[in-house]
């Protein structure tokens, strides 16, 4: 809103200078950021419990940015599936490898 010269009236830009640009920040997509949280805690401390959802919302939200102009997240999309692949991978190698040792060694193999 502006006050134009001469006028005591509270007026919107628009009206003032028809030509002003618009601001148009379309923000980040949703998915793209729980994504990237989920990913996160995934490849931190949760594992395999947020590693899925990661890896679920990450494809959902590069699925939705596909046909979009703006580059709204689409980092924080693919850094939140790798880092969900990540952990469900070692994850996996660890229920392989790491658990029939530990089994073994507590069965006095």
């Amino acid at each position: 809103m502006v006050v134009p010269v001469g006028s005591l009236e509270w007026k919107p830009i628009q009206d003032v200078l028809p030509f002003a640009p618009q601001a148009s920040n379309p923000g980040i997509e949703p998915l793209a950021g729980w994504t990237f949280g989920l990913g996160l805690a995934a490849f931190l401390c949760c594992g395999i419990l947020t590693g899925i959802p990661a890896i679920v919302l990450g494809h959902m939200a590069l699925t939705k940015m596909k046909d979009d102009v703006h580059d709204r997240g689409k980092a924080l999309a693919i850094i939140g599936l790798v880092a969900g692949y990540l952990s469900v991978g070692c994850m996996v190698l660890w229920t392989l490898f790491a658990l029939p040792a530990m089994l073994a060694g507590a069965a006095g193999w």
